[in-house]
């Protein structure tokens, strides 16, 4: 069913056999597709224009950003986070809707009615999928807070927006405020989910800044962005790529513990 002001932002690298190609169809019952990628997936970016003329295509020119992005700071050069996040503020200077769902390019997800309606009924709120989502109890060991799901999340595009647009400045030097190292991305315990729930959070409230690693800061993180079971999306292909193991239409929680 269309809801209202809502787009799907696909992001990551576009091949001819990306899983999002066999999803782009359902997407489009939902809302607007927006798919952001790179300039040398040529056959992925052929196969979505031959098949899909009313999806939007914004590609990213790959050996630019390298060059760019051997110059930031704040990240781990050994990650995707950066990348990450271009394709998706890349994806949102066409995004003019109130609302943003966004899903990776290597994964794909249907009967999205359920999903998107959890939001609604606080759109304020964020929705994400529970791939990855840890809190301190999901762990034996550790002290993984603020560590959302980043796989399919689900908000205000403004709010994701300036969440996006904060890191991305930041870490490549065009920051107009003082860097924040509670925002950098520098190991295990303050990896690229968290950072991206902080920013958000940060989006959500400012003043939550002044309490950072704090429980107070976790209570709101617990508050204001909700884990989904994707299972209850019953079909989808999701992928935990540093283990090359894909989920479909079942994931355990507990395979990554």
């Amino acid at each position: 069913m269309k809801t209202e002001g809502l787009t799907i932002l696909i992001q990551g690298p576009l091949k001819e056999d990306s899983a999002c190609l066999d999803f782009i169809e359902n997407y489009q019952k939902y809302g607007n597709v927006v798919v952001s990628c790179y300039d040398d997936n040529h056959k992925g970016i052929k196969k979505v224009k031959n098949k899909f003329k009313d999806v939007d295509i914004l590609r990213s020119n790959a050996e630019k950003l390298t060059d760019s992005f051997s110059q930031g700071i704040g990240f781990s050069q050994n990650s995707t986070f950066i990348w990450a996040l271009h394709t998706m503020l890349r994806g949102f200077s066409d995004i003019n809707s109130e609302y943003t769902l966004k899903v990776r390019s290597d994964e794909g997800y249907e009967y999205l009615d359920d999903f998107i309606n959890v939001f609604l009924d606080n759109d304020k709120k964020i929705v994400c999928g529970n791939i990855f989502y840890k809190t301190p109890k999901s762990f034996e060991f550790g002290n993984y807070r603020l560590h959302m799901g980043d796989h399919i999340f689900i908000g205000r595009t403004k709010i994701l927006v300036e969440a996006v647009q904060n890191l991305y400045s930041m870490y490549l030097k065009r920051d107009l405020f003082k860097p924040d190292k509670t925002l950098y991305e520098c190991d295990a315990f303050h990896c690229a989910e968290t950072v991206l729930a902080r920013s958000i959070l940060r989006q959500m409230n400012p003043e939550i800044s002044k309490v950072a690693n704090s429980d107070e800061e976790q209570k709101f993180f617990l508050d204001n962005i909700l884990p989904y079971d994707i299972n209850r999306f019953k079909k989808f292909i999701a992928r935990w790529n540093h283990a090359d193991i894909t989920f479909e239409n079942s994931f355990d929680t507990y395979v990554y513990l």
